[in-house]
């Protein structure tokens, strides 16, 4: 039979052990480490901004589609505010860019310009803007980074390319 002393010093040895085990690996608890990524977009196929204006500002809404490489097939919806008053090129400010894909939603907030074309052929009208990626849904849930809005607009809408850093 063993002693109650040899007991207790075996179970305070398990303690010890299994303490250590615990500092060394960190808690049972997981901890996510977030990756930063590339991120890369083209939309296209925006309807008529459609909304109401006062004054030669307007709140519009488009949608969209296109394929980003993170999310594949995404349809998108822009919520902004349109000054025509400003010059050279039209304030689009603020834009809410929402980006919906298979897994999960980006929301970006961005401000930018739409500017007529400057030249005989009346044509490239484009978009440029800055945007900070605000959040996200399913699998980019906590999504953060910054993105650059640019493209072309023809007769058929604006073609935007978004490319940026995102961490998630």
């Amino acid at each position: 039979m063993i002693p109650h002393k040899l007991i207790r010093l075996q179970t305070r040895l398990i303690a010890i052990a299994a303490a250590a085990v615990l500092m060394a690996f960190g808690t049972a608890t997981p901890v996510l480490a977030q990756q930063t990524r590339d991120f890369e977009a083209e939309l296209h196929h925006f309807s008529a901004p459609a909304g109401p204006c006062e004054n030669g500002v307007c709140n519009f809404v488009t949608y969209g589609y296109g394929f980003t490489n993170l999310m594949g097939s995404v349809t998108v919806t822009v919520v902004l505010t349109w000054d025509f008053n400003t010059t050279p090129c039209f304030t689009l400010d603020p834009m809410v860019w929402t980006l919906v894909g298979a897994t999960g939603s980006v929301t970006i907030s961005a401000s930018g310009v739409f500017c007529e074309p400057r030249g005989l052929d009346a044509f490239p009208q484009y978009v440029s803007a800055v945007g900070v990626v605000t959040g996200g849904t399913g699998e980019f849930s906590g999504i953060t980074g910054s993105v650059t809005i640019q493209g072309p607009a023809g007769g058929q809408g604006p073609i935007v390319h978004m490319s940026g850093t995102v961490s998630y």
